[in-house]
């Protein structure tokens, strides 16, 4: 053998030892040596493409339903029994502190069973508990965290944890690892200001450093006079609301919040992304990530922008649009989502079916506690599982359970802007009717009451009921250049961006895209700080006057959470709603807006400027959020007809339309999801588009109505298709452009075609 020969096999075997080594002493090195090494800067650049874009597909190679093991017969025969009964074979591994069970993982190794590892990291660290959380809920000022995400100690504890936890795990088919669930920044999306202890307040001052360079330059951002960046301390939302809600919005600068809350969701996301990367050495062969993760808004750390750069597979709650937005920041990667009981065959049929055809890759089936439930807690509830055993086995096998994985969402060109510092100072605008009294606006509390929550909404069911497909953009996309994929760009409540941000959504605009946006259009810069003119004002032609105010002329917020918490959404907007300005039934927003020579007023009410084109940007002095009540009576609401005719002028149009042939009418409420599949083929997955507000301890209410009768349909498509097939049937349509079917609404219909 040559001498090169075995200089490369030696180096093989180097850097084989090397690796090995590297694992094994970042779980036993001390923590101190390895804090500073081995964690990311953070503010650090990051790709726009998240860790393991295509990877983990032959781990987690179809859709998967687990059952997460709570009042379900332990580890067993009976347990075996029970869940083969209903088609299902996948359980959760569970992790914590004790390490996983030999039981259960001999369970998995003896009956060929999959499932996920939970609480690979403990609990307790990434998820407070009593007394820790105690320690920062109701805290007017800002406190520091226990168990503090930057302290060595804390991510030493973490490491031992997961090492214990995967190294049991992995000798077992499970699919992927969470580090926890319900994880956060401090408790969930529940406000409070941290951290700052020592850890934290020396890497805020290195973020505070490398953001503006020199502390004059944050004092002009701040309106403070620090002396240097050593005397700056996280900056909290009682302040900050004391200086600024009495203030005219024109004069409001929340920079020092901002930049507070911007450090804590990077400084989360930084934890992710280190505990990641050990896990990954420990098992490369599968996806890390988390479960029960939040809705975006203000507290909690879920800026997904963010997030979805550094971890591998997630189950969100869908609150806020969160489904979609993943799906659209991690378009390979696995996201789950969690499946409480519906109460009803027909609405658990819906529930399962409405995610596989998101492209989610699977549910966890959490079981309830009382006795007419069908997951499992005893041998009469079971038997309602036996009616969702078909559906079960449907789409889990090898044709539907394969089909999506890895699979490439096709949109009409379409991109809805999602921005965590329009979602931060929105937060900030909602929390005014509380006063004081915001530190109780609980995540449950928050979630119902999100105003950026219901414009996305507003605009998501819009997009859906009219036919057009979507996806989320960041600002690190956009400043990427990710526009040019696209041919629209929605704008939805962007109330904060930067001017790197304004100058790539320009160019867009002159390169031949069309801009949409809906109010406030970059009014504040992207610290929260109010700008004297829209960032985007000479793009859409638009000037703005807010000391006339905002709807009515009496409130700024649009949601009053304060006395209609627990109310319908539509009577939470009555505070601002009522005597605002309408137009074609629609609440005018801003009511001093104006157009600019150049640009078209192309409506107005009492000269109020609502429509305003300029070139093929067009800004819309309204908001979607009343749509999100009024869409199950298309005659009550403007909104489709509006949004229909500007995308047509844009060149997009629906794909296909779906006609209920017993009144030759529209089928209302319905969402159709377009994929690229294996062969070059198009699959389209039809389905009601039911509203569901998820919730973290149930299966949240779902609006509007489904069947379990067959519906005779027909199919319009724009365009004429070969070799139409209903996959689920196997029956084969043809080609051209109409075509008769019969959907049963509480499930799916499955098409491919070329």
């Amino acid at each position: 053998m040559s001498r090169k020969v075995w200089f490369v096999l030696l180096l093989g075997i180097v850097m084989a030892w090397t690796v090995q080594v590297s694992a094994q002493s970042a779980a036993t090195q001390p923590a101190a040596s390895k804090a500073v090494a081995m964690r990311p800067a953070v503010t650090q650049p990051a790709s726009t493409q998240p860790a393991g874009q295509a990877a983990f597909q032959q781990a987690w190679d179809r859709y998967t339903v687990i059952v997460w093991r709570f009042k379900t017969p332990p580890v067993g025969p009976e347990l075996k029994s029970a869940l083969e009964s209903a088609g299902i074979h996948a359980v959760h591994l569970d992790g914590g502190k004790d390490g996983v069970s030999p039981e259960t993982v001999a369970f998995l190794q003896k009956t060929g069973f999959t499932g996920y590892l939970d609480h690979a990291a403990g609990k307790g660290y990434l998820h407070l508990v009593p007394p820790d959380s105690d320690k920062v809920k109701g805290q007017l000022e800002p406190v520091a965290r226990p168990k503090c995400l930057s302290d060595p100690a804390t991510m030493d504890a973490m490491k031992k944890l997961i090492k214990m936890n995967v190294d049991a795990a992995k000798k077992t088919k499970v699919v992927g690892y969470a580090f926890d669930d319900e994880i956060s920044a401090v408790s969930f999306g529940s406000p409070c200001d941290t951290c700052t202890s020592k850890y934290c307040l020396e890497r805020f001052r290195r973020f505070l450093k490398r953001t503006y360079k020199d502390i004059n330059t944050l004092n002009r951002q701040w309106g403070t006079d620090y002396e240097s960046f050593s005397k700056v301390s996280i900056v909290g939302c009682e302040a900050t609301r004391q200086a600024n809600h009495e203030q005219p919005l024109s004069e409001w600068n929340l920079s020092g919040w901002v930049d507070s809350r911007e450090y804590i969701d990077q400084n989360f996301a930084d934890t992710l992304q280190e505990l990641v990367e050990f896990t990954n050495k420990l098992d490369p062969t599968r996806p890390a990530g988390y479960v029960g993760s939040g809705g975006p808004t203000a507290y909690g750390g879920y800026d997904y922008e963010k997030i979805c750069k550094v971890i591998q597979w997630i189950e969100a709650y869908d609150i806020g649009g969160t489904d979609a937005i993943v799906r659209s920041l991690m378009p390979k990667n696995p996201r789950v989502q969690t499946w409480f009981d519906n109460k009803s065959v027909e609405k658990n049929k819906w529930f399962n079916w409405y995610y596989w055809s998101q492209g989610d890759r699977g549910q966890i089936i959490w079981p309830a506690t009382d006795e007419v439930s069908p997951w499992f807690p005893g041998p009469e509830a079971r038997k309602d599982i036996q009616a969702l055993r078909p559906m079960l086995e449907e789409t889990q096998g090898d044709k539907l359970g394969k089909m999506l994985v890895g699979a490439e969402y096709a949109t009409d060109g379409i991109a809805v802007y999602l921005s965590q510092p329009s979602i931060r100072v929105s937060w900030f605008m909602d929390i005014i009717p509380h006063k004081e009294t915001w530190i109780n606006r609980a995540s449950s509390l928050n979630n119902a009451n999100d105003t950026a929550h219901w414009n996305r909404y507003g605009w998501m069911k819009l997009l859906d009921d009219c036919g057009f497909t979507y996806n989320f953009v960041t600002p690190s996309q956009v400043t990427a250049g990710e526009l040019k994929k696209y041919k629209v760009l929605i704008l939805g409540h962007a109330l904060a961006m930067s001017d790197e941000e304004a100058k790539a959504i320009q160019e867009f605009a002159e390169a031949g895209g069309t801009v949409l946006a809906d109010h406030l259009c970059g009014v504040f810069d992207e610290h929260g700080k109010a700008r004297s003119n829209g960032a985007l004002d000479e793009l859409f032609g638009v000037t703005h006057n807010l000391s006339y105010g905002l709807f009515n002329g009496k409130v700024l917020y649009e949601i009053d959470a304060e006395q209609f918490g627990s109310d319908p959404i539509e009577k939470k907007v009555t505070t601002a709603y009522e005597g605002a300005p309408t137009w074609k039934d629609l609440v005018v927003y801003e009511r001093a807006l104006g157009a600019t020579e150049g640009a078209e007023a192309t409506d107005k009410v009492d000269n109020i400027a609502v429509v305003v084109k300029k070139g093929k940007a067009v800004y819309l002095n309204l908001s979607p959020v009343s749509y999100t009540y009024e869409r199950y009576n298309p005659k009550m609401t403007y909104w489709p007809h509006l949004i229909t005719g500007l995308l047509a002028e844009a060149g997009i149009k629906p794909r296909v339309k779906v006609i209920r042939m017993e009144t030759e009418e529209p089928e209302m409420i319905t969402q159709c999801l377009y994929w690229k599949v294996a062969g070059g083929k198009m699959a389209l997955c039809l389905i009601k588009n039911l509203f569901r507000s998820a919730q973290i301890d149930a299966a949240g209410e779902t609006q509007g109505n489904i069947s379990s009768e067959p519906t005779k349909i027909r199919l319009v498509f724009a365009s004429a298709v070969k070799g139409l097939k209903n996959e689920r049937t196997g029956k084969v349509l043809g080609d051209g452009r109409e075509f008769e079917d019969t959907w049963t609404t509480c499930e799916a219909n499955v098409y491919t075609f070329e």
